[in-house]
């Protein structure tokens, strides 16, 4: 039976730490989410647009970063220029999450074809 009470205090201790941690987060505003739950960003919904939730000039300099990585993974120039988004900014639109993918375009065996070149 000791054992059984020990477990429930146990399971006590760390819902008040949960608690207590919570409410530390949630009156900082040092969590992840955003100060005003749930009205995130002045509306009860998620933004459906990306430039609704995100600063214009840090995403820019991130992008202006992102095209520079690319640049310096792709060896031909005209190449690296055509896989830069410069339609919208890094993530608003398809996030590129990969591996080695800018650097299968220095290979010999692969050719990159744009539908806007034609």
């Amino acid at each position: 039976m000791s054992l059984f009470r020990n477990l429930c205090l146990a399971a006590l201790l760390l819902c008040a730490v949960v608690v207590v941690f919570g409410a530390y987060v949630r009156l900082s505003d040092a969590g992840l989410g955003c100060p005003d739950w749930p009205g995130c960003y002045g509306q009860l919904t998620v933004p459906e647009q990306g430039h609704e939730a995100f600063d214009e000039a840090a995403n820019q300099e991130l992008s202006n970063y992102i095209a520079d990585r690319i640049r310096g993974r792709v060896d031909d120039p005209e190449v690296a220029e055509k896989l830069i988004p410069t339609d919208h900014g890094f993530a608003l639109q398809r996030l590129p999450l990969e591996t080695n993918y800018f650097e299968a375009y220095n290979r010999d065996n692969v050719e990159l074809v744009s539908l806007q070149d034609k």
